[in-house]
């Protein structure tokens, strides 16, 4: 048995356990079902977004009670980005970067293709993203060039925010443009400050704290448009005054620079370093709302909070318990309802009583149990 998305579930295959309705205790499917278009649709209008499907594909008699699955496989789930648009997206940062590398107040003949590059990324991405109510940054992650990466991580966070918060269409391209370009002044930053696999000394960060201005002052040549330029210059600043580089306040910062800088912390945080591991998604999110009104803005954190799959449906997780299991409902986002490898065992680690002291402690990949990287 495995748990499949709702895209990939076709006529002819078996359910392999009681699809639940969204009120009463009556299954909308019951296990060994076997699926009809009309019954694909029927699932489809009541917002399932997963089935077990049997490996057979014919109803299962049972004998003597339910036996309960040897494993639950982790099921195709359908990427925010493909890797195509993920690699081009990549090429085309590392483009940027190349390009500022040659001076970074020096403004050549191939920036304005290496930006129309850019601009067609962020167009592509917006295509992706286009009627997503949740987005899964699942396939995101890579442990290999971090900068690169998290530039578009941070895009596509950032474009998450700004659907959710109901910008226009073309206010998603251009808060794209800057969010992807946000960290352009880190070529500015001797490289083994930005790859020192230690605490950084007093000096080194007031290295590293130039770059955000380094980039508008590199982008400015470039770009006319002030708001991309606010995102890239803003990133830093804190809500009450205690970032970088103008040490802005509250409201007073650019609200680009505001929704790039959630984006970037979250993604910073989640993601391998040389210093450190990823924090676990739940702790990150604890980070983010525990530091509403000092770090960050709230209308701009609950909007993540609204738009990002934290677990999704389906992915593989260890708990703090030392097993690992399968995240089968994700109703509540940083306590969702688990499903544990090999045993079948049905945790709520929200409302069970016996659970509340079991958290999740990382995401895992499927195959390998290795905390989870790039698909």
């Amino acid at each position: 048995m495995r748990m499949v998305h709702i895209d990939y579930i076709t006529p002819g295959m078996v359910v392999g356990e009681d699809v639940p309705a969204i009120e009463g205790n009556i299954p909308l499917v019951r296990k060994s079902t076997v699926l009809s278009s009309d019954i694909i649709s029927l699932m489809r209008k009541n917002n399932v977004r997963f089935a077990f499907i049997s490996a057979d594909k014919t109803p299962v008699k049972r004998s003597g009670g339910d036996a309960s699955p040897s494993r639950v496989h982790m099921p195709v789930l359908k990427p925010t980005i493909n890797k195509a648009l993920r690699q081009d997206a990549v090429n085309s940062i590392e483009a940027l970067f190349a390009d500022a590398s040659i001076g970074i107040s020096d403004i050549h003949d191939s920036t304005a293709t290496v930006l129309k590059n850019i601009d067609g990324i962020v167009e592509r991405l917006l295509n992706s993203l286009d009627g997503q109510s949740i987005v899964s940054i699942m396939n995101l992650k890579s442990y290999d060039d971090y900068t690169y990466h998290h530039s578009l991580s941070v895009a596509v966070l950032s474009v998450a925010i700004a659907q959710q918060m109901g910008f226009s269409k073309e206010d998603l391209q251009r808060i794209g443009r800057s969010a992807i370009m946000h960290d352009v002044g880190k070529i500015a930053v001797p490289i083994e400050i930005i790859n020192k696999p230690s605490r950084l000394a007093p000096d080194e960060f007031s290295t590293i704290k130039n770059h955000s201005a380094s980039g508008h002052d590199y982008l400015v040549g470039a770009i006319k448009d002030p708001d991309v330029l606010a995102g890239v210059l803003y990133h830093h600043e804190r809500f009450d005054g205690s970032g970088y580089p103008t040490g802005v306040r509250g409201q007073d910062i650019h609200l680009w620079g505001r929704i790039i800088s959630v984006a970037d912390v979250y993604d910073a945080l989640t993601s391998k370093r040389a210093y450190r591991n990823p924090v676990p998604p739940g702790d990150a999110i604890e980070y983010l709302m525990g530091s509403v009104g000092k770090d960050f803005d709230y209308d701009i954190v609950e909007s993540f909070l609204k738009k990002v799959d934290i677990y999704p449906v389906g992915c593989i997780v260890q708990l703090s318990n030392g097993k690992t299991a399968v995240v089968y409902n994700n109703e509540n986002s940083l306590r969702p309802v688990v499903r544990v490898l090999p045993t079948g065992e049905i945790l709520d680690l929200y409302r069970d009583r016996i659970c509340r002291n079991i958290v999740i402690t990382k995401l895992l990949d499927a195959e390998s149990d290795q905390p989870a990287a790039e698909s």
